[in-house]
């Protein structure tokens, strides 16, 4: 560097200050850290941690397996903060209806709509880093400005799930198999927000006020998230409708409990029947059609499996899947004997609490509860059973317990279950929890409109309180509603999440080298609170922050990482942090296209999390940075920043007329270039790749798998336009296109 430009940068670290009439030291560390830059050229100047190292070769390798280690940490991390939103997403109210005797029951359902919870919770549990990466940046590292890091690792990561994720999703499947999207209305949706987004995004940067971010433009971005989650709740809702409305046969003037012949033989095929499928094979098919698929959670926990040896034990109270949406079971009512075919006398059976309601005394030490096997003993059937908490709490009000039914071939009759009632010597309320009938085998089903629908049979055991110790203070606590159980539980767990964080696995050589490499990260999220603390909450809070502080990590070393290759910052976002961020949802994407019987987990999420990473992502932290500029850029102190980061000669310098139309009022400033052409590429893969999944619909209801030829082709395409759009970014970038 010259003598002269050394001698600018060190002037830029002073300024006059009119309010004290003297030239002080305007020694920010943005100044200070391109200063020091300048004058060695061979040194990767430090982000937040400031660490500053000479360019090298071992060096750059060390720091890419640094930043790779953390990405696996957030992995780690981001399955704590999903347990946490499944508690918090898994929380049950309870109403009133008639069964079809006509008796009153009382049925669970589920407070959270799953595509709002998809969309929301979800959506940031699995977007995480690449959400708290761009808040990060703006708020704390650049001063409230825009960085480089941010918002291209939120486009690159869109890039890689939508056509990289999607490739995976259509070859997974084995030979023969396909997969198709059930809530077609919502993917449609998603799709067309997620492609909005983007053009919005291109509008604001390239068209509206050029590389000027105003307030109102990042509150419109925040909105648009609101209006997303609201189309397509609306979108679920007339779906759902549609489909009870569908299976209770008032669609082609059918009689209620009846399926047309035609809705039957699309049922068949689907359940991939032959012609000589029994009436009760074609009962259970059409059943199996309004079953609701399993959460991308579910999937995203399988995917982690390969690295159980390094999970938290947070999933101790992870809540059974839900049966319910808005208080509608999940299944019609398809009549026992009024099916498109008369039901075989002789089947599998049904199986199902001899009562779905009972109670017993605190004091009592136990209750039996009596599993029943009616209308058929055709083959051997089983059903699994689990308890789970409501108001009451396992392992301080009852014991959990778990375990199988069977029966064998021909045998009917009452099996029972037994669970262990505590009684602590305290005065409580009368508590509740459920038993929990799922997964049948062998052909039988669950009873019609019960609590649980189609895939559950639930139980309501009421704990009565017979203590009469009760005082005043006690009184009060009970009025205040603290539950002193799940406080003494969440003790309990957190000194389980230490110990197994800490204590080695008993398993081979392979699962010790992973214990040894996460074992720091396993104790860093082991001070987590339990799920069950609070409804999730203090969890879901402590652990978005411990990611937050993993994501300050990746921040710094990813900006290392790029510094140490002469990569640009933006290239670097694209490629190793997009990489890094999106690779759990690729397994969990994988798991979900393998075990589901819809696409809609694998694919059909994708653009909803495509959506919110730029409505959410980038939208809050522009808020953040329009809002300082719009309220401090006319201060002398907003001006003095605007100036050093923004005036002639500095590294972030805006051309002359920008510079002239926002000093001095200050502007939040978004440059256009690398970030506007790379959403121009993404935006019209993007459309390209969701044309490729409705074309694939269209011409054989294939999304995912089918031809096998075909699904490698289309795969292969996916992974081309990938490239397509790394290779046109980094030209770019590089000022070659």
């Amino acid at each position: 560097m010259s003598n002269a430009v050394a001698e600018r940068r060190v002037s830029e670290m002073l300024f006059w200050n009119a309010t004290t009439g003297a030239c002080e030291t305007n020694y920010s560390y943005q100044a200070f850290a391109q200063w020091e830059a300048d004058l060695n050229p061979n040194c990767c100047v430090g982000g937040l941690m400031g660490i500053d190292v000479y360019r090298s070769p071992v060096i750059a390798i060390i720091w890419i397996f640094i930043l790779f280690y953390i990405f696996l940490g957030v992995a780690l991390g981001a399955e704590v903060f999903m347990t946490a939103i499944e508690v918090v997403t898994s929380k049950e109210s309870t109403r009133k209806s008639k069964d079809p005797e006509g008796n009153e029951q009382v049925v669970h359902v589920r407070v959270w709509n799953a595509t709002v919870a998809n969309l929301t919770l979800m959506a940031l549990g699995s977007s995480a880093p690449e959400i708290l990466l761009s808040v990060i940046e703006v708020v704390l590292v650049e001063n409230f400005n825009s960085g480089e890091l941010g918002p291209s690792t939120i486009v690159g990561s869109a890039a890689f799930n939508l056509m990289v994720i999607t490739a995976v999703c259509i070859t997974c499947l084995p030979a023969g198999e396909k997969r198709t999207l059930k809530q077609l209305g919502v993917f449609l949706t998603t799709a067309f927000y997620s492609v909005l987004a983007y053009i919005w995004l291109l509008l604001m940067v390239v068209v509206i006020t050029p590389e000027v971010i105003d307030v109102w433009e990042a509150v419109v971005t925040c909105v648009l998230l609101i209006i997303l989650i609201i189309h397509a709740y609306v979108v679920d809702k007339q779906a759902t409708t549609a489909a009870k409305k569908k299976y209770l046969g008032v669609k082609g003037g059918a009689k209620p409990g009846k399926v047309s012949k035609s809705e039957a033989a699309a049922a068949v095929k689907a359940a991939k029947l032959g012609k000589d499928a029994t009436p009760d094979q074609i009962k259970e098919a059409l059943e199996q059609e309004l079953l609701p698929p399993k959460s991308k959670l579910h999937y995203r926990k399988q995917a982690m499996g390969s690295l159980s040896s390094t999970q938290v034990v947070h999933n101790k109270v992870s809540p059974s899947d839900g049966v319910v949406v808005d208080g509608t079971p999940q299944r019609s009512k398809i009549a026992e004997d009024e099916v498109a075919v008369n039901a075989d006398a002789a089947g599998p059976g049904v199986i199902k609490w001899a009562k779905h309601r009972t109670d017993v005394m605190e004091s009592g030490g136990a209750i039996t509860l009596e599993v029943e096997r009616v209308g058929g003993t055709k083959g051997a059937v089983s059903v699994s059973y689990a308890t789970k908490n409501q108001s009451a709490v396992a392992g301080k009000d009852y014991e959990d317990t778990s375990g199988t039914l069977e029966w064998s071939e021909g045998e009917s009759g009452k099996k029972s279950v037994t669970i262990a009632i505590f009684d602590d010597d305290e005065f409580e309320k009368d508590e509740e929890f459920t038993v929990v009938l799922a997964d049948p085998k062998g052909g039988a089903t669950f009873p019609v409109n019960t609590d649980g629908g189609a895939e559950n049979d639930v139980c309501t055991v009421t704990i009565i309180n017979d203590d009469d110790r009760a005082t005043r203070l006690v009184e009060a606590i009970r009025m205040l509603r603290l539950d002193a159980d799940s406080l003494d539980l969440a003790g309990d767990d957190w000194m389980g999440q230490i110990k197994e964080a800490i204590v080695p696995p008993s398993g081979g050589v392979g699962d010790k080298i992973m214990w040894v490499l996460m074992c720091p990260w396993k104790i860093v999220f082991a001070c987590c609170p339990p799920p069950a603390l609070c409804g999730g909450w203090p969890c879901f809070v402590v652990s978005l922050a411990l990611i937050g502080g993993q994501v300050v990590l990746i921040n710094d070393f990813a900006s290392q990482v790029g510094c140490q290759m002469y990569i640009k910052t933006t290239i670097t976002a694209i490629t190793i942090v997009a990489l890094g961020t999106s690779l759990p949802d690729t397994f969990a994407s994988m798991q979900a296209a393998r075990g589901d019987k819809w696409a809609d987990n694998s694919v059909g999420n994708v653009t909803g999390s495509n959506s919110v990473n730029v409505f959410f992502g980038l939208g809050v932290p522009w808020l953040f940075g329009s809002l300082f500029w719009a309220i401090s850029g006319s201060t002398p102190d907003g001006q003095a920043k605007f100036a050093e980061r923004f005036g002639p000669g500095r590294k972030h310098e805006l051309p002359p007329q920008l510079y002239a139309d926002y000093y001095p009022t200050g502007a939040f400033i978004v440059r256009k270039g690398d970030l506007g052409n790379s959403v121009i590429v993404f935006t019209v893969c993007a459309i390209i790749t969701i044309g490729l999944v409705l074309v694939r619909r269209a011409m054989g209801a294939q999304e995912l798998g089918g031809n096998r030829t075909g699904a490698l082709a289309s795969g292969a395409f996916l992974v081309f336009l990938w490239f397509v759009y790394i290779t046109m970014s980094c030209l770019f970038t590089y000022g070659l296109v």
